[in-house]
């Protein structure tokens, strides 16, 4: 309902701004409206598919269609531009009591360059897609023992391997990842768009990722799009450790750490968020902020970190490792996100714990990213004094 609504709104300020605005022949304007209306069910009908089809064999019509509804996205907002300026000009006319055809004039180049935008926009948010940053940051922190000065963790969040996944983008991954030689591997959510039957095959890629200690995941959202549950058995089934409100201790040279993991706030019954659980489960005892221990959090959305009252801060969790966010994925569509997340992007502290927010990996619908680019996080964690 939500879509057809927004689809109607969208077709009839693009109607108005191209058709009525510029006094195209009627003809023109037909076609526009048609081609239009093609692109936004089209497009809407694609978002809808990509999160039934975690593997298709129509992945090129879905990305074309769903592409063009980002091109619709920027070229209506080009528009709002134009139609600024073509309203300031009429009031001017009005005022001084003028007509010239020089507004409608400029006015219709206007409106042709506000698709170019559109276009050139999109295609460059489509290449910039294709290719994930490598974001090294460096975090100190009085609990970690000297031990592990100097461990790196690689964040992975949102691959959402599903129907609009280019061949070999897991392997790339993985490579890419592997290069670094991290110590340690937590994946935050939203691995795929599917069930364990469409996509189980290529999610195996991800037992190639190498590291020191186990691969963590922990449930993101999209997770229970399908059957949460059935991908937990199954990643644990491939050697992925995942972090069902779990937590593991960490150790070297004599010390330790602990790692936890909860659910998205998503999951309900046995399969809703519960840090004390994990808690209890990693070290076979209640967590405390005053017991000295470096705990490390992997929570697929940010706002976790104030989940009951600051939970996370009150049972001394130093650093928590999240995503959901895509950084936006869409400027300026990040601005809705705010809304019911802290942050999108970056390093914060959020209820008193150290946050990392990652852009993200892949992304949901079109394959485009604009002013948030796909990035793995490299963290280098060091002990202060």
């Amino acid at each position: 309902m939500t879509y057809a609504v927004a689809g109607v709104i969208a077709w009839v300020f693009l109607w108005f701004s191209v058709v009525k605005v510029t006094h195209l022949p009627r003809w023109a304007g037909w076609v526009i409206t048609i081609l239009g209306t093609l692109a936004l069910i089209g497009g809407g009908t694609a978002l809808v598919l990509s999160r039934s089809l975690g593997a298709t064999h129509h992945r090129l019509t879905l990305v074309v269609a769903s592409t063009c509804l980002v091109v619709l996205m920027y070229f209506a907002l080009s528009l709002i531009v134009v139609d600024a300026v073509n309203l300031v000009w009429w009031l001017i006319e009005r005022h001084r009591r003028v007509n010239t055809r020089a507004r409608l004039a400029v006015i219709r180049i206007l409106t042709v360059l506000a698709l170019i935008v559109g276009l050139t926009v999109t295609g460059w948010g489509y290449v910039k897609n294709e290719h994930i940053l490598l974001d090294r940051i460096e975090l100190s922190f009085p609990e970690l023992p000297g031990q592990f000065d100097g461990v790196t963790v690689a964040l992975l969040t949102d691959l959402h391997v599903g129907a609009t996944t280019r061949p070999g983008f897991l392997s790339d991954l993985v490579d890419q990842v592997n290069a670094t030689h991290p110590d340690l591997i937590v994946i935050a959510g939203d691995l795929e768009d599917g069930s364990v039957d469409e996509l189980g095959s290529k999610m195996k890629e991800l037992t190639k990722l190498d590291s020191s200690w186990p691969v963590f995941v922990t449930t993101g959202n999209h997770e229970f799009n399908s059957n949460a549950q059935a991908w937990i058995d199954y990643f644990d089934s491939i050697g992925l450790t995942v972090l069902d409100n779990d937590g593991a201790k960490l150790t070297r040279e004599g010390a330790s750490i602990e790692v936890l993991g909860i659910n998205d706030v998503r999951g309900t019954g046995s399969l809703a968020p519960d840090l004390n659980l994990a808690c209890r489960r990693a070290n076979a005892g209640s967590c405390s902020s005053d017991d000295g221990v470096f705990r490390l959090l992997a929570a697929h959305e940010p706002v976790q970190a104030l989940m009951d009252d600051d939970l996370p801060a009150r049972l001394g969790v130093d650093l928590q490792l999240s995503g959901h966010t895509h950084g936006g994925q869409l400027w300026p569509l990040g601005l809705a996100t705010l809304i019911e997340q802290p942050v999108l992007q970056g390093v914060h502290d959020i209820g008193g714990v150290t946050t990392v927010t990652s852009r993200g990996v892949g992304g949901w619908g079109p394959p485009v990213r604009v002013g948030a680019d796909p990035e793995i996080v490299l963290i280098t964690l060091r002990a202060s004094a």
